[in-house]
């Protein structure tokens, strides 16, 4: 990590530091005045004052575009797998009737047990993205997407319906929160950098890979087998899981770089670098970063709106 990237960590900890001194004293005083520009708009005022040349601000604008353009990338590539899967079945509903006796009610089952638990997996996606962070949520659920399709691939190949029911069932503990991650990463890089259109290009990939494998799926059985869909989808998700593990790699450099919100674990982690030199901040940023997690029995305090 080079000393720009460690001074923007620093910077950030050290303005949440202050916001947390300033509430604090708000509360004693509740005639102090308050920040009325937030964090982000602190840091810019910070980096607008310590930029002395218009290039030196220009090289740094084109150098935060292209790491938020490659942390896109990274994102929209995370879900391609787990798209291209869920569309394969329809388009081989006759194949598998065929080949595998499968009845209309056991067809069925299949896709129910694919979307069970998108029912309720958004929740723990966003529970484990607050804790954990969106870097290692991010591979817990491409990991699993990633061993969902194995288990149906083996399904298909043994002709045992169980056992792709089975590969399902785990496919679709992972889909919702990759993508609960992969709306996160995007709104944490593109808060204040057009987030609109990242979201858009995010939907375009996901949208993109659903068309191509209900496009795909059934010509591919007739020109390499009738288990190519299935090879490709799990080759698909195993990509996904590597690109993931790329932006686990560059995930310090590509949060340093674009100036990204700093998430619980980031906070944490700068809280233990201080810890030797001073126990008194690293003790009130560990306090900041438990505020930023979501914790299951803060749901019921939502109100009475929202249970309605």
């Amino acid at each position: 990590m080079s000393n720009s990237d460690e001074d923007y960590r620093r910077s950030t900890c050290d303005h949440l530091l202050e916001v947390a001194r300033e509430a604090d004293n708000d509360d004693a005083d509740p005639g102090s005045p308050t920040d009325p520009d937030g964090i982000l708009g602190h840091i810019e005022d910070h980096e607008e004052q310590d930029v002395i040349a218009v290039s030196s601000l220009r090289s740094q604008q084109r150098r935060a575009f292209f790491i938020r353009t490659v942390a896109l990338l990274c994102a929209c590539s995370l879900s391609v797998g787990s798209h291209y899967a869920t569309n394969i079945l329809g388009p081989l509903k006759s194949r598998l009737k065929r080949e595998l006796g499968t009845s209309h009610t056991e067809f069925g089952l299949l896709l129910s047990a694919y979307s069970l638990n998108s029912t309720w997996t958004p929740l723990v996606g966003g529970i484990l993205a607050s804790r954990l962070g969106t870097t290692y949520t991010s591979i817990l659920a491409t990991g699993v997407i990633l061993l969902g399709q194995i288990f149906l691939l083996f399904g298909d190949i043994w002709a045992d319906i169980r056992l792709m029911t089975l590969g399902l069932f785990i496919f679709g503990l992972g889909v919702s929160p990759l993508a609960v991650v992969q709306e996160t990463i995007i709104v944490r890089f593109f808060k204040s950098h057009g987030l609109g259109i990242s979201m858009a290009f995010g939907l375009i990939a996901g949208k993109g890979a659903s068309f191509l494998s209900a496009r795909t799926s059934y010509p591919l059985t007739e020109r390499f087998g009738s288990r190519a869909p299935f090879y490709v989808s799990t080759t698909l998700a195993a990509i996904s899981v590597v690109i993931n593990l790329a932006y686990i790699s560059l995930s310090k450099w590509l949060i340093d770089g674009a100036g990204a919100e700093l998430e619980a674990p980031d906070i944490s982690e700068e809280a233990k670098r201080r810890l030797a030199t001073n126990l008194t901040e690293a003790q009130a940023l560990e306090k900041v970063a438990e505020k930023r997690k979501v914790h299951i029995r803060q749901i019921a305090k939502l109100g009475d709106v929202f249970w309605v």
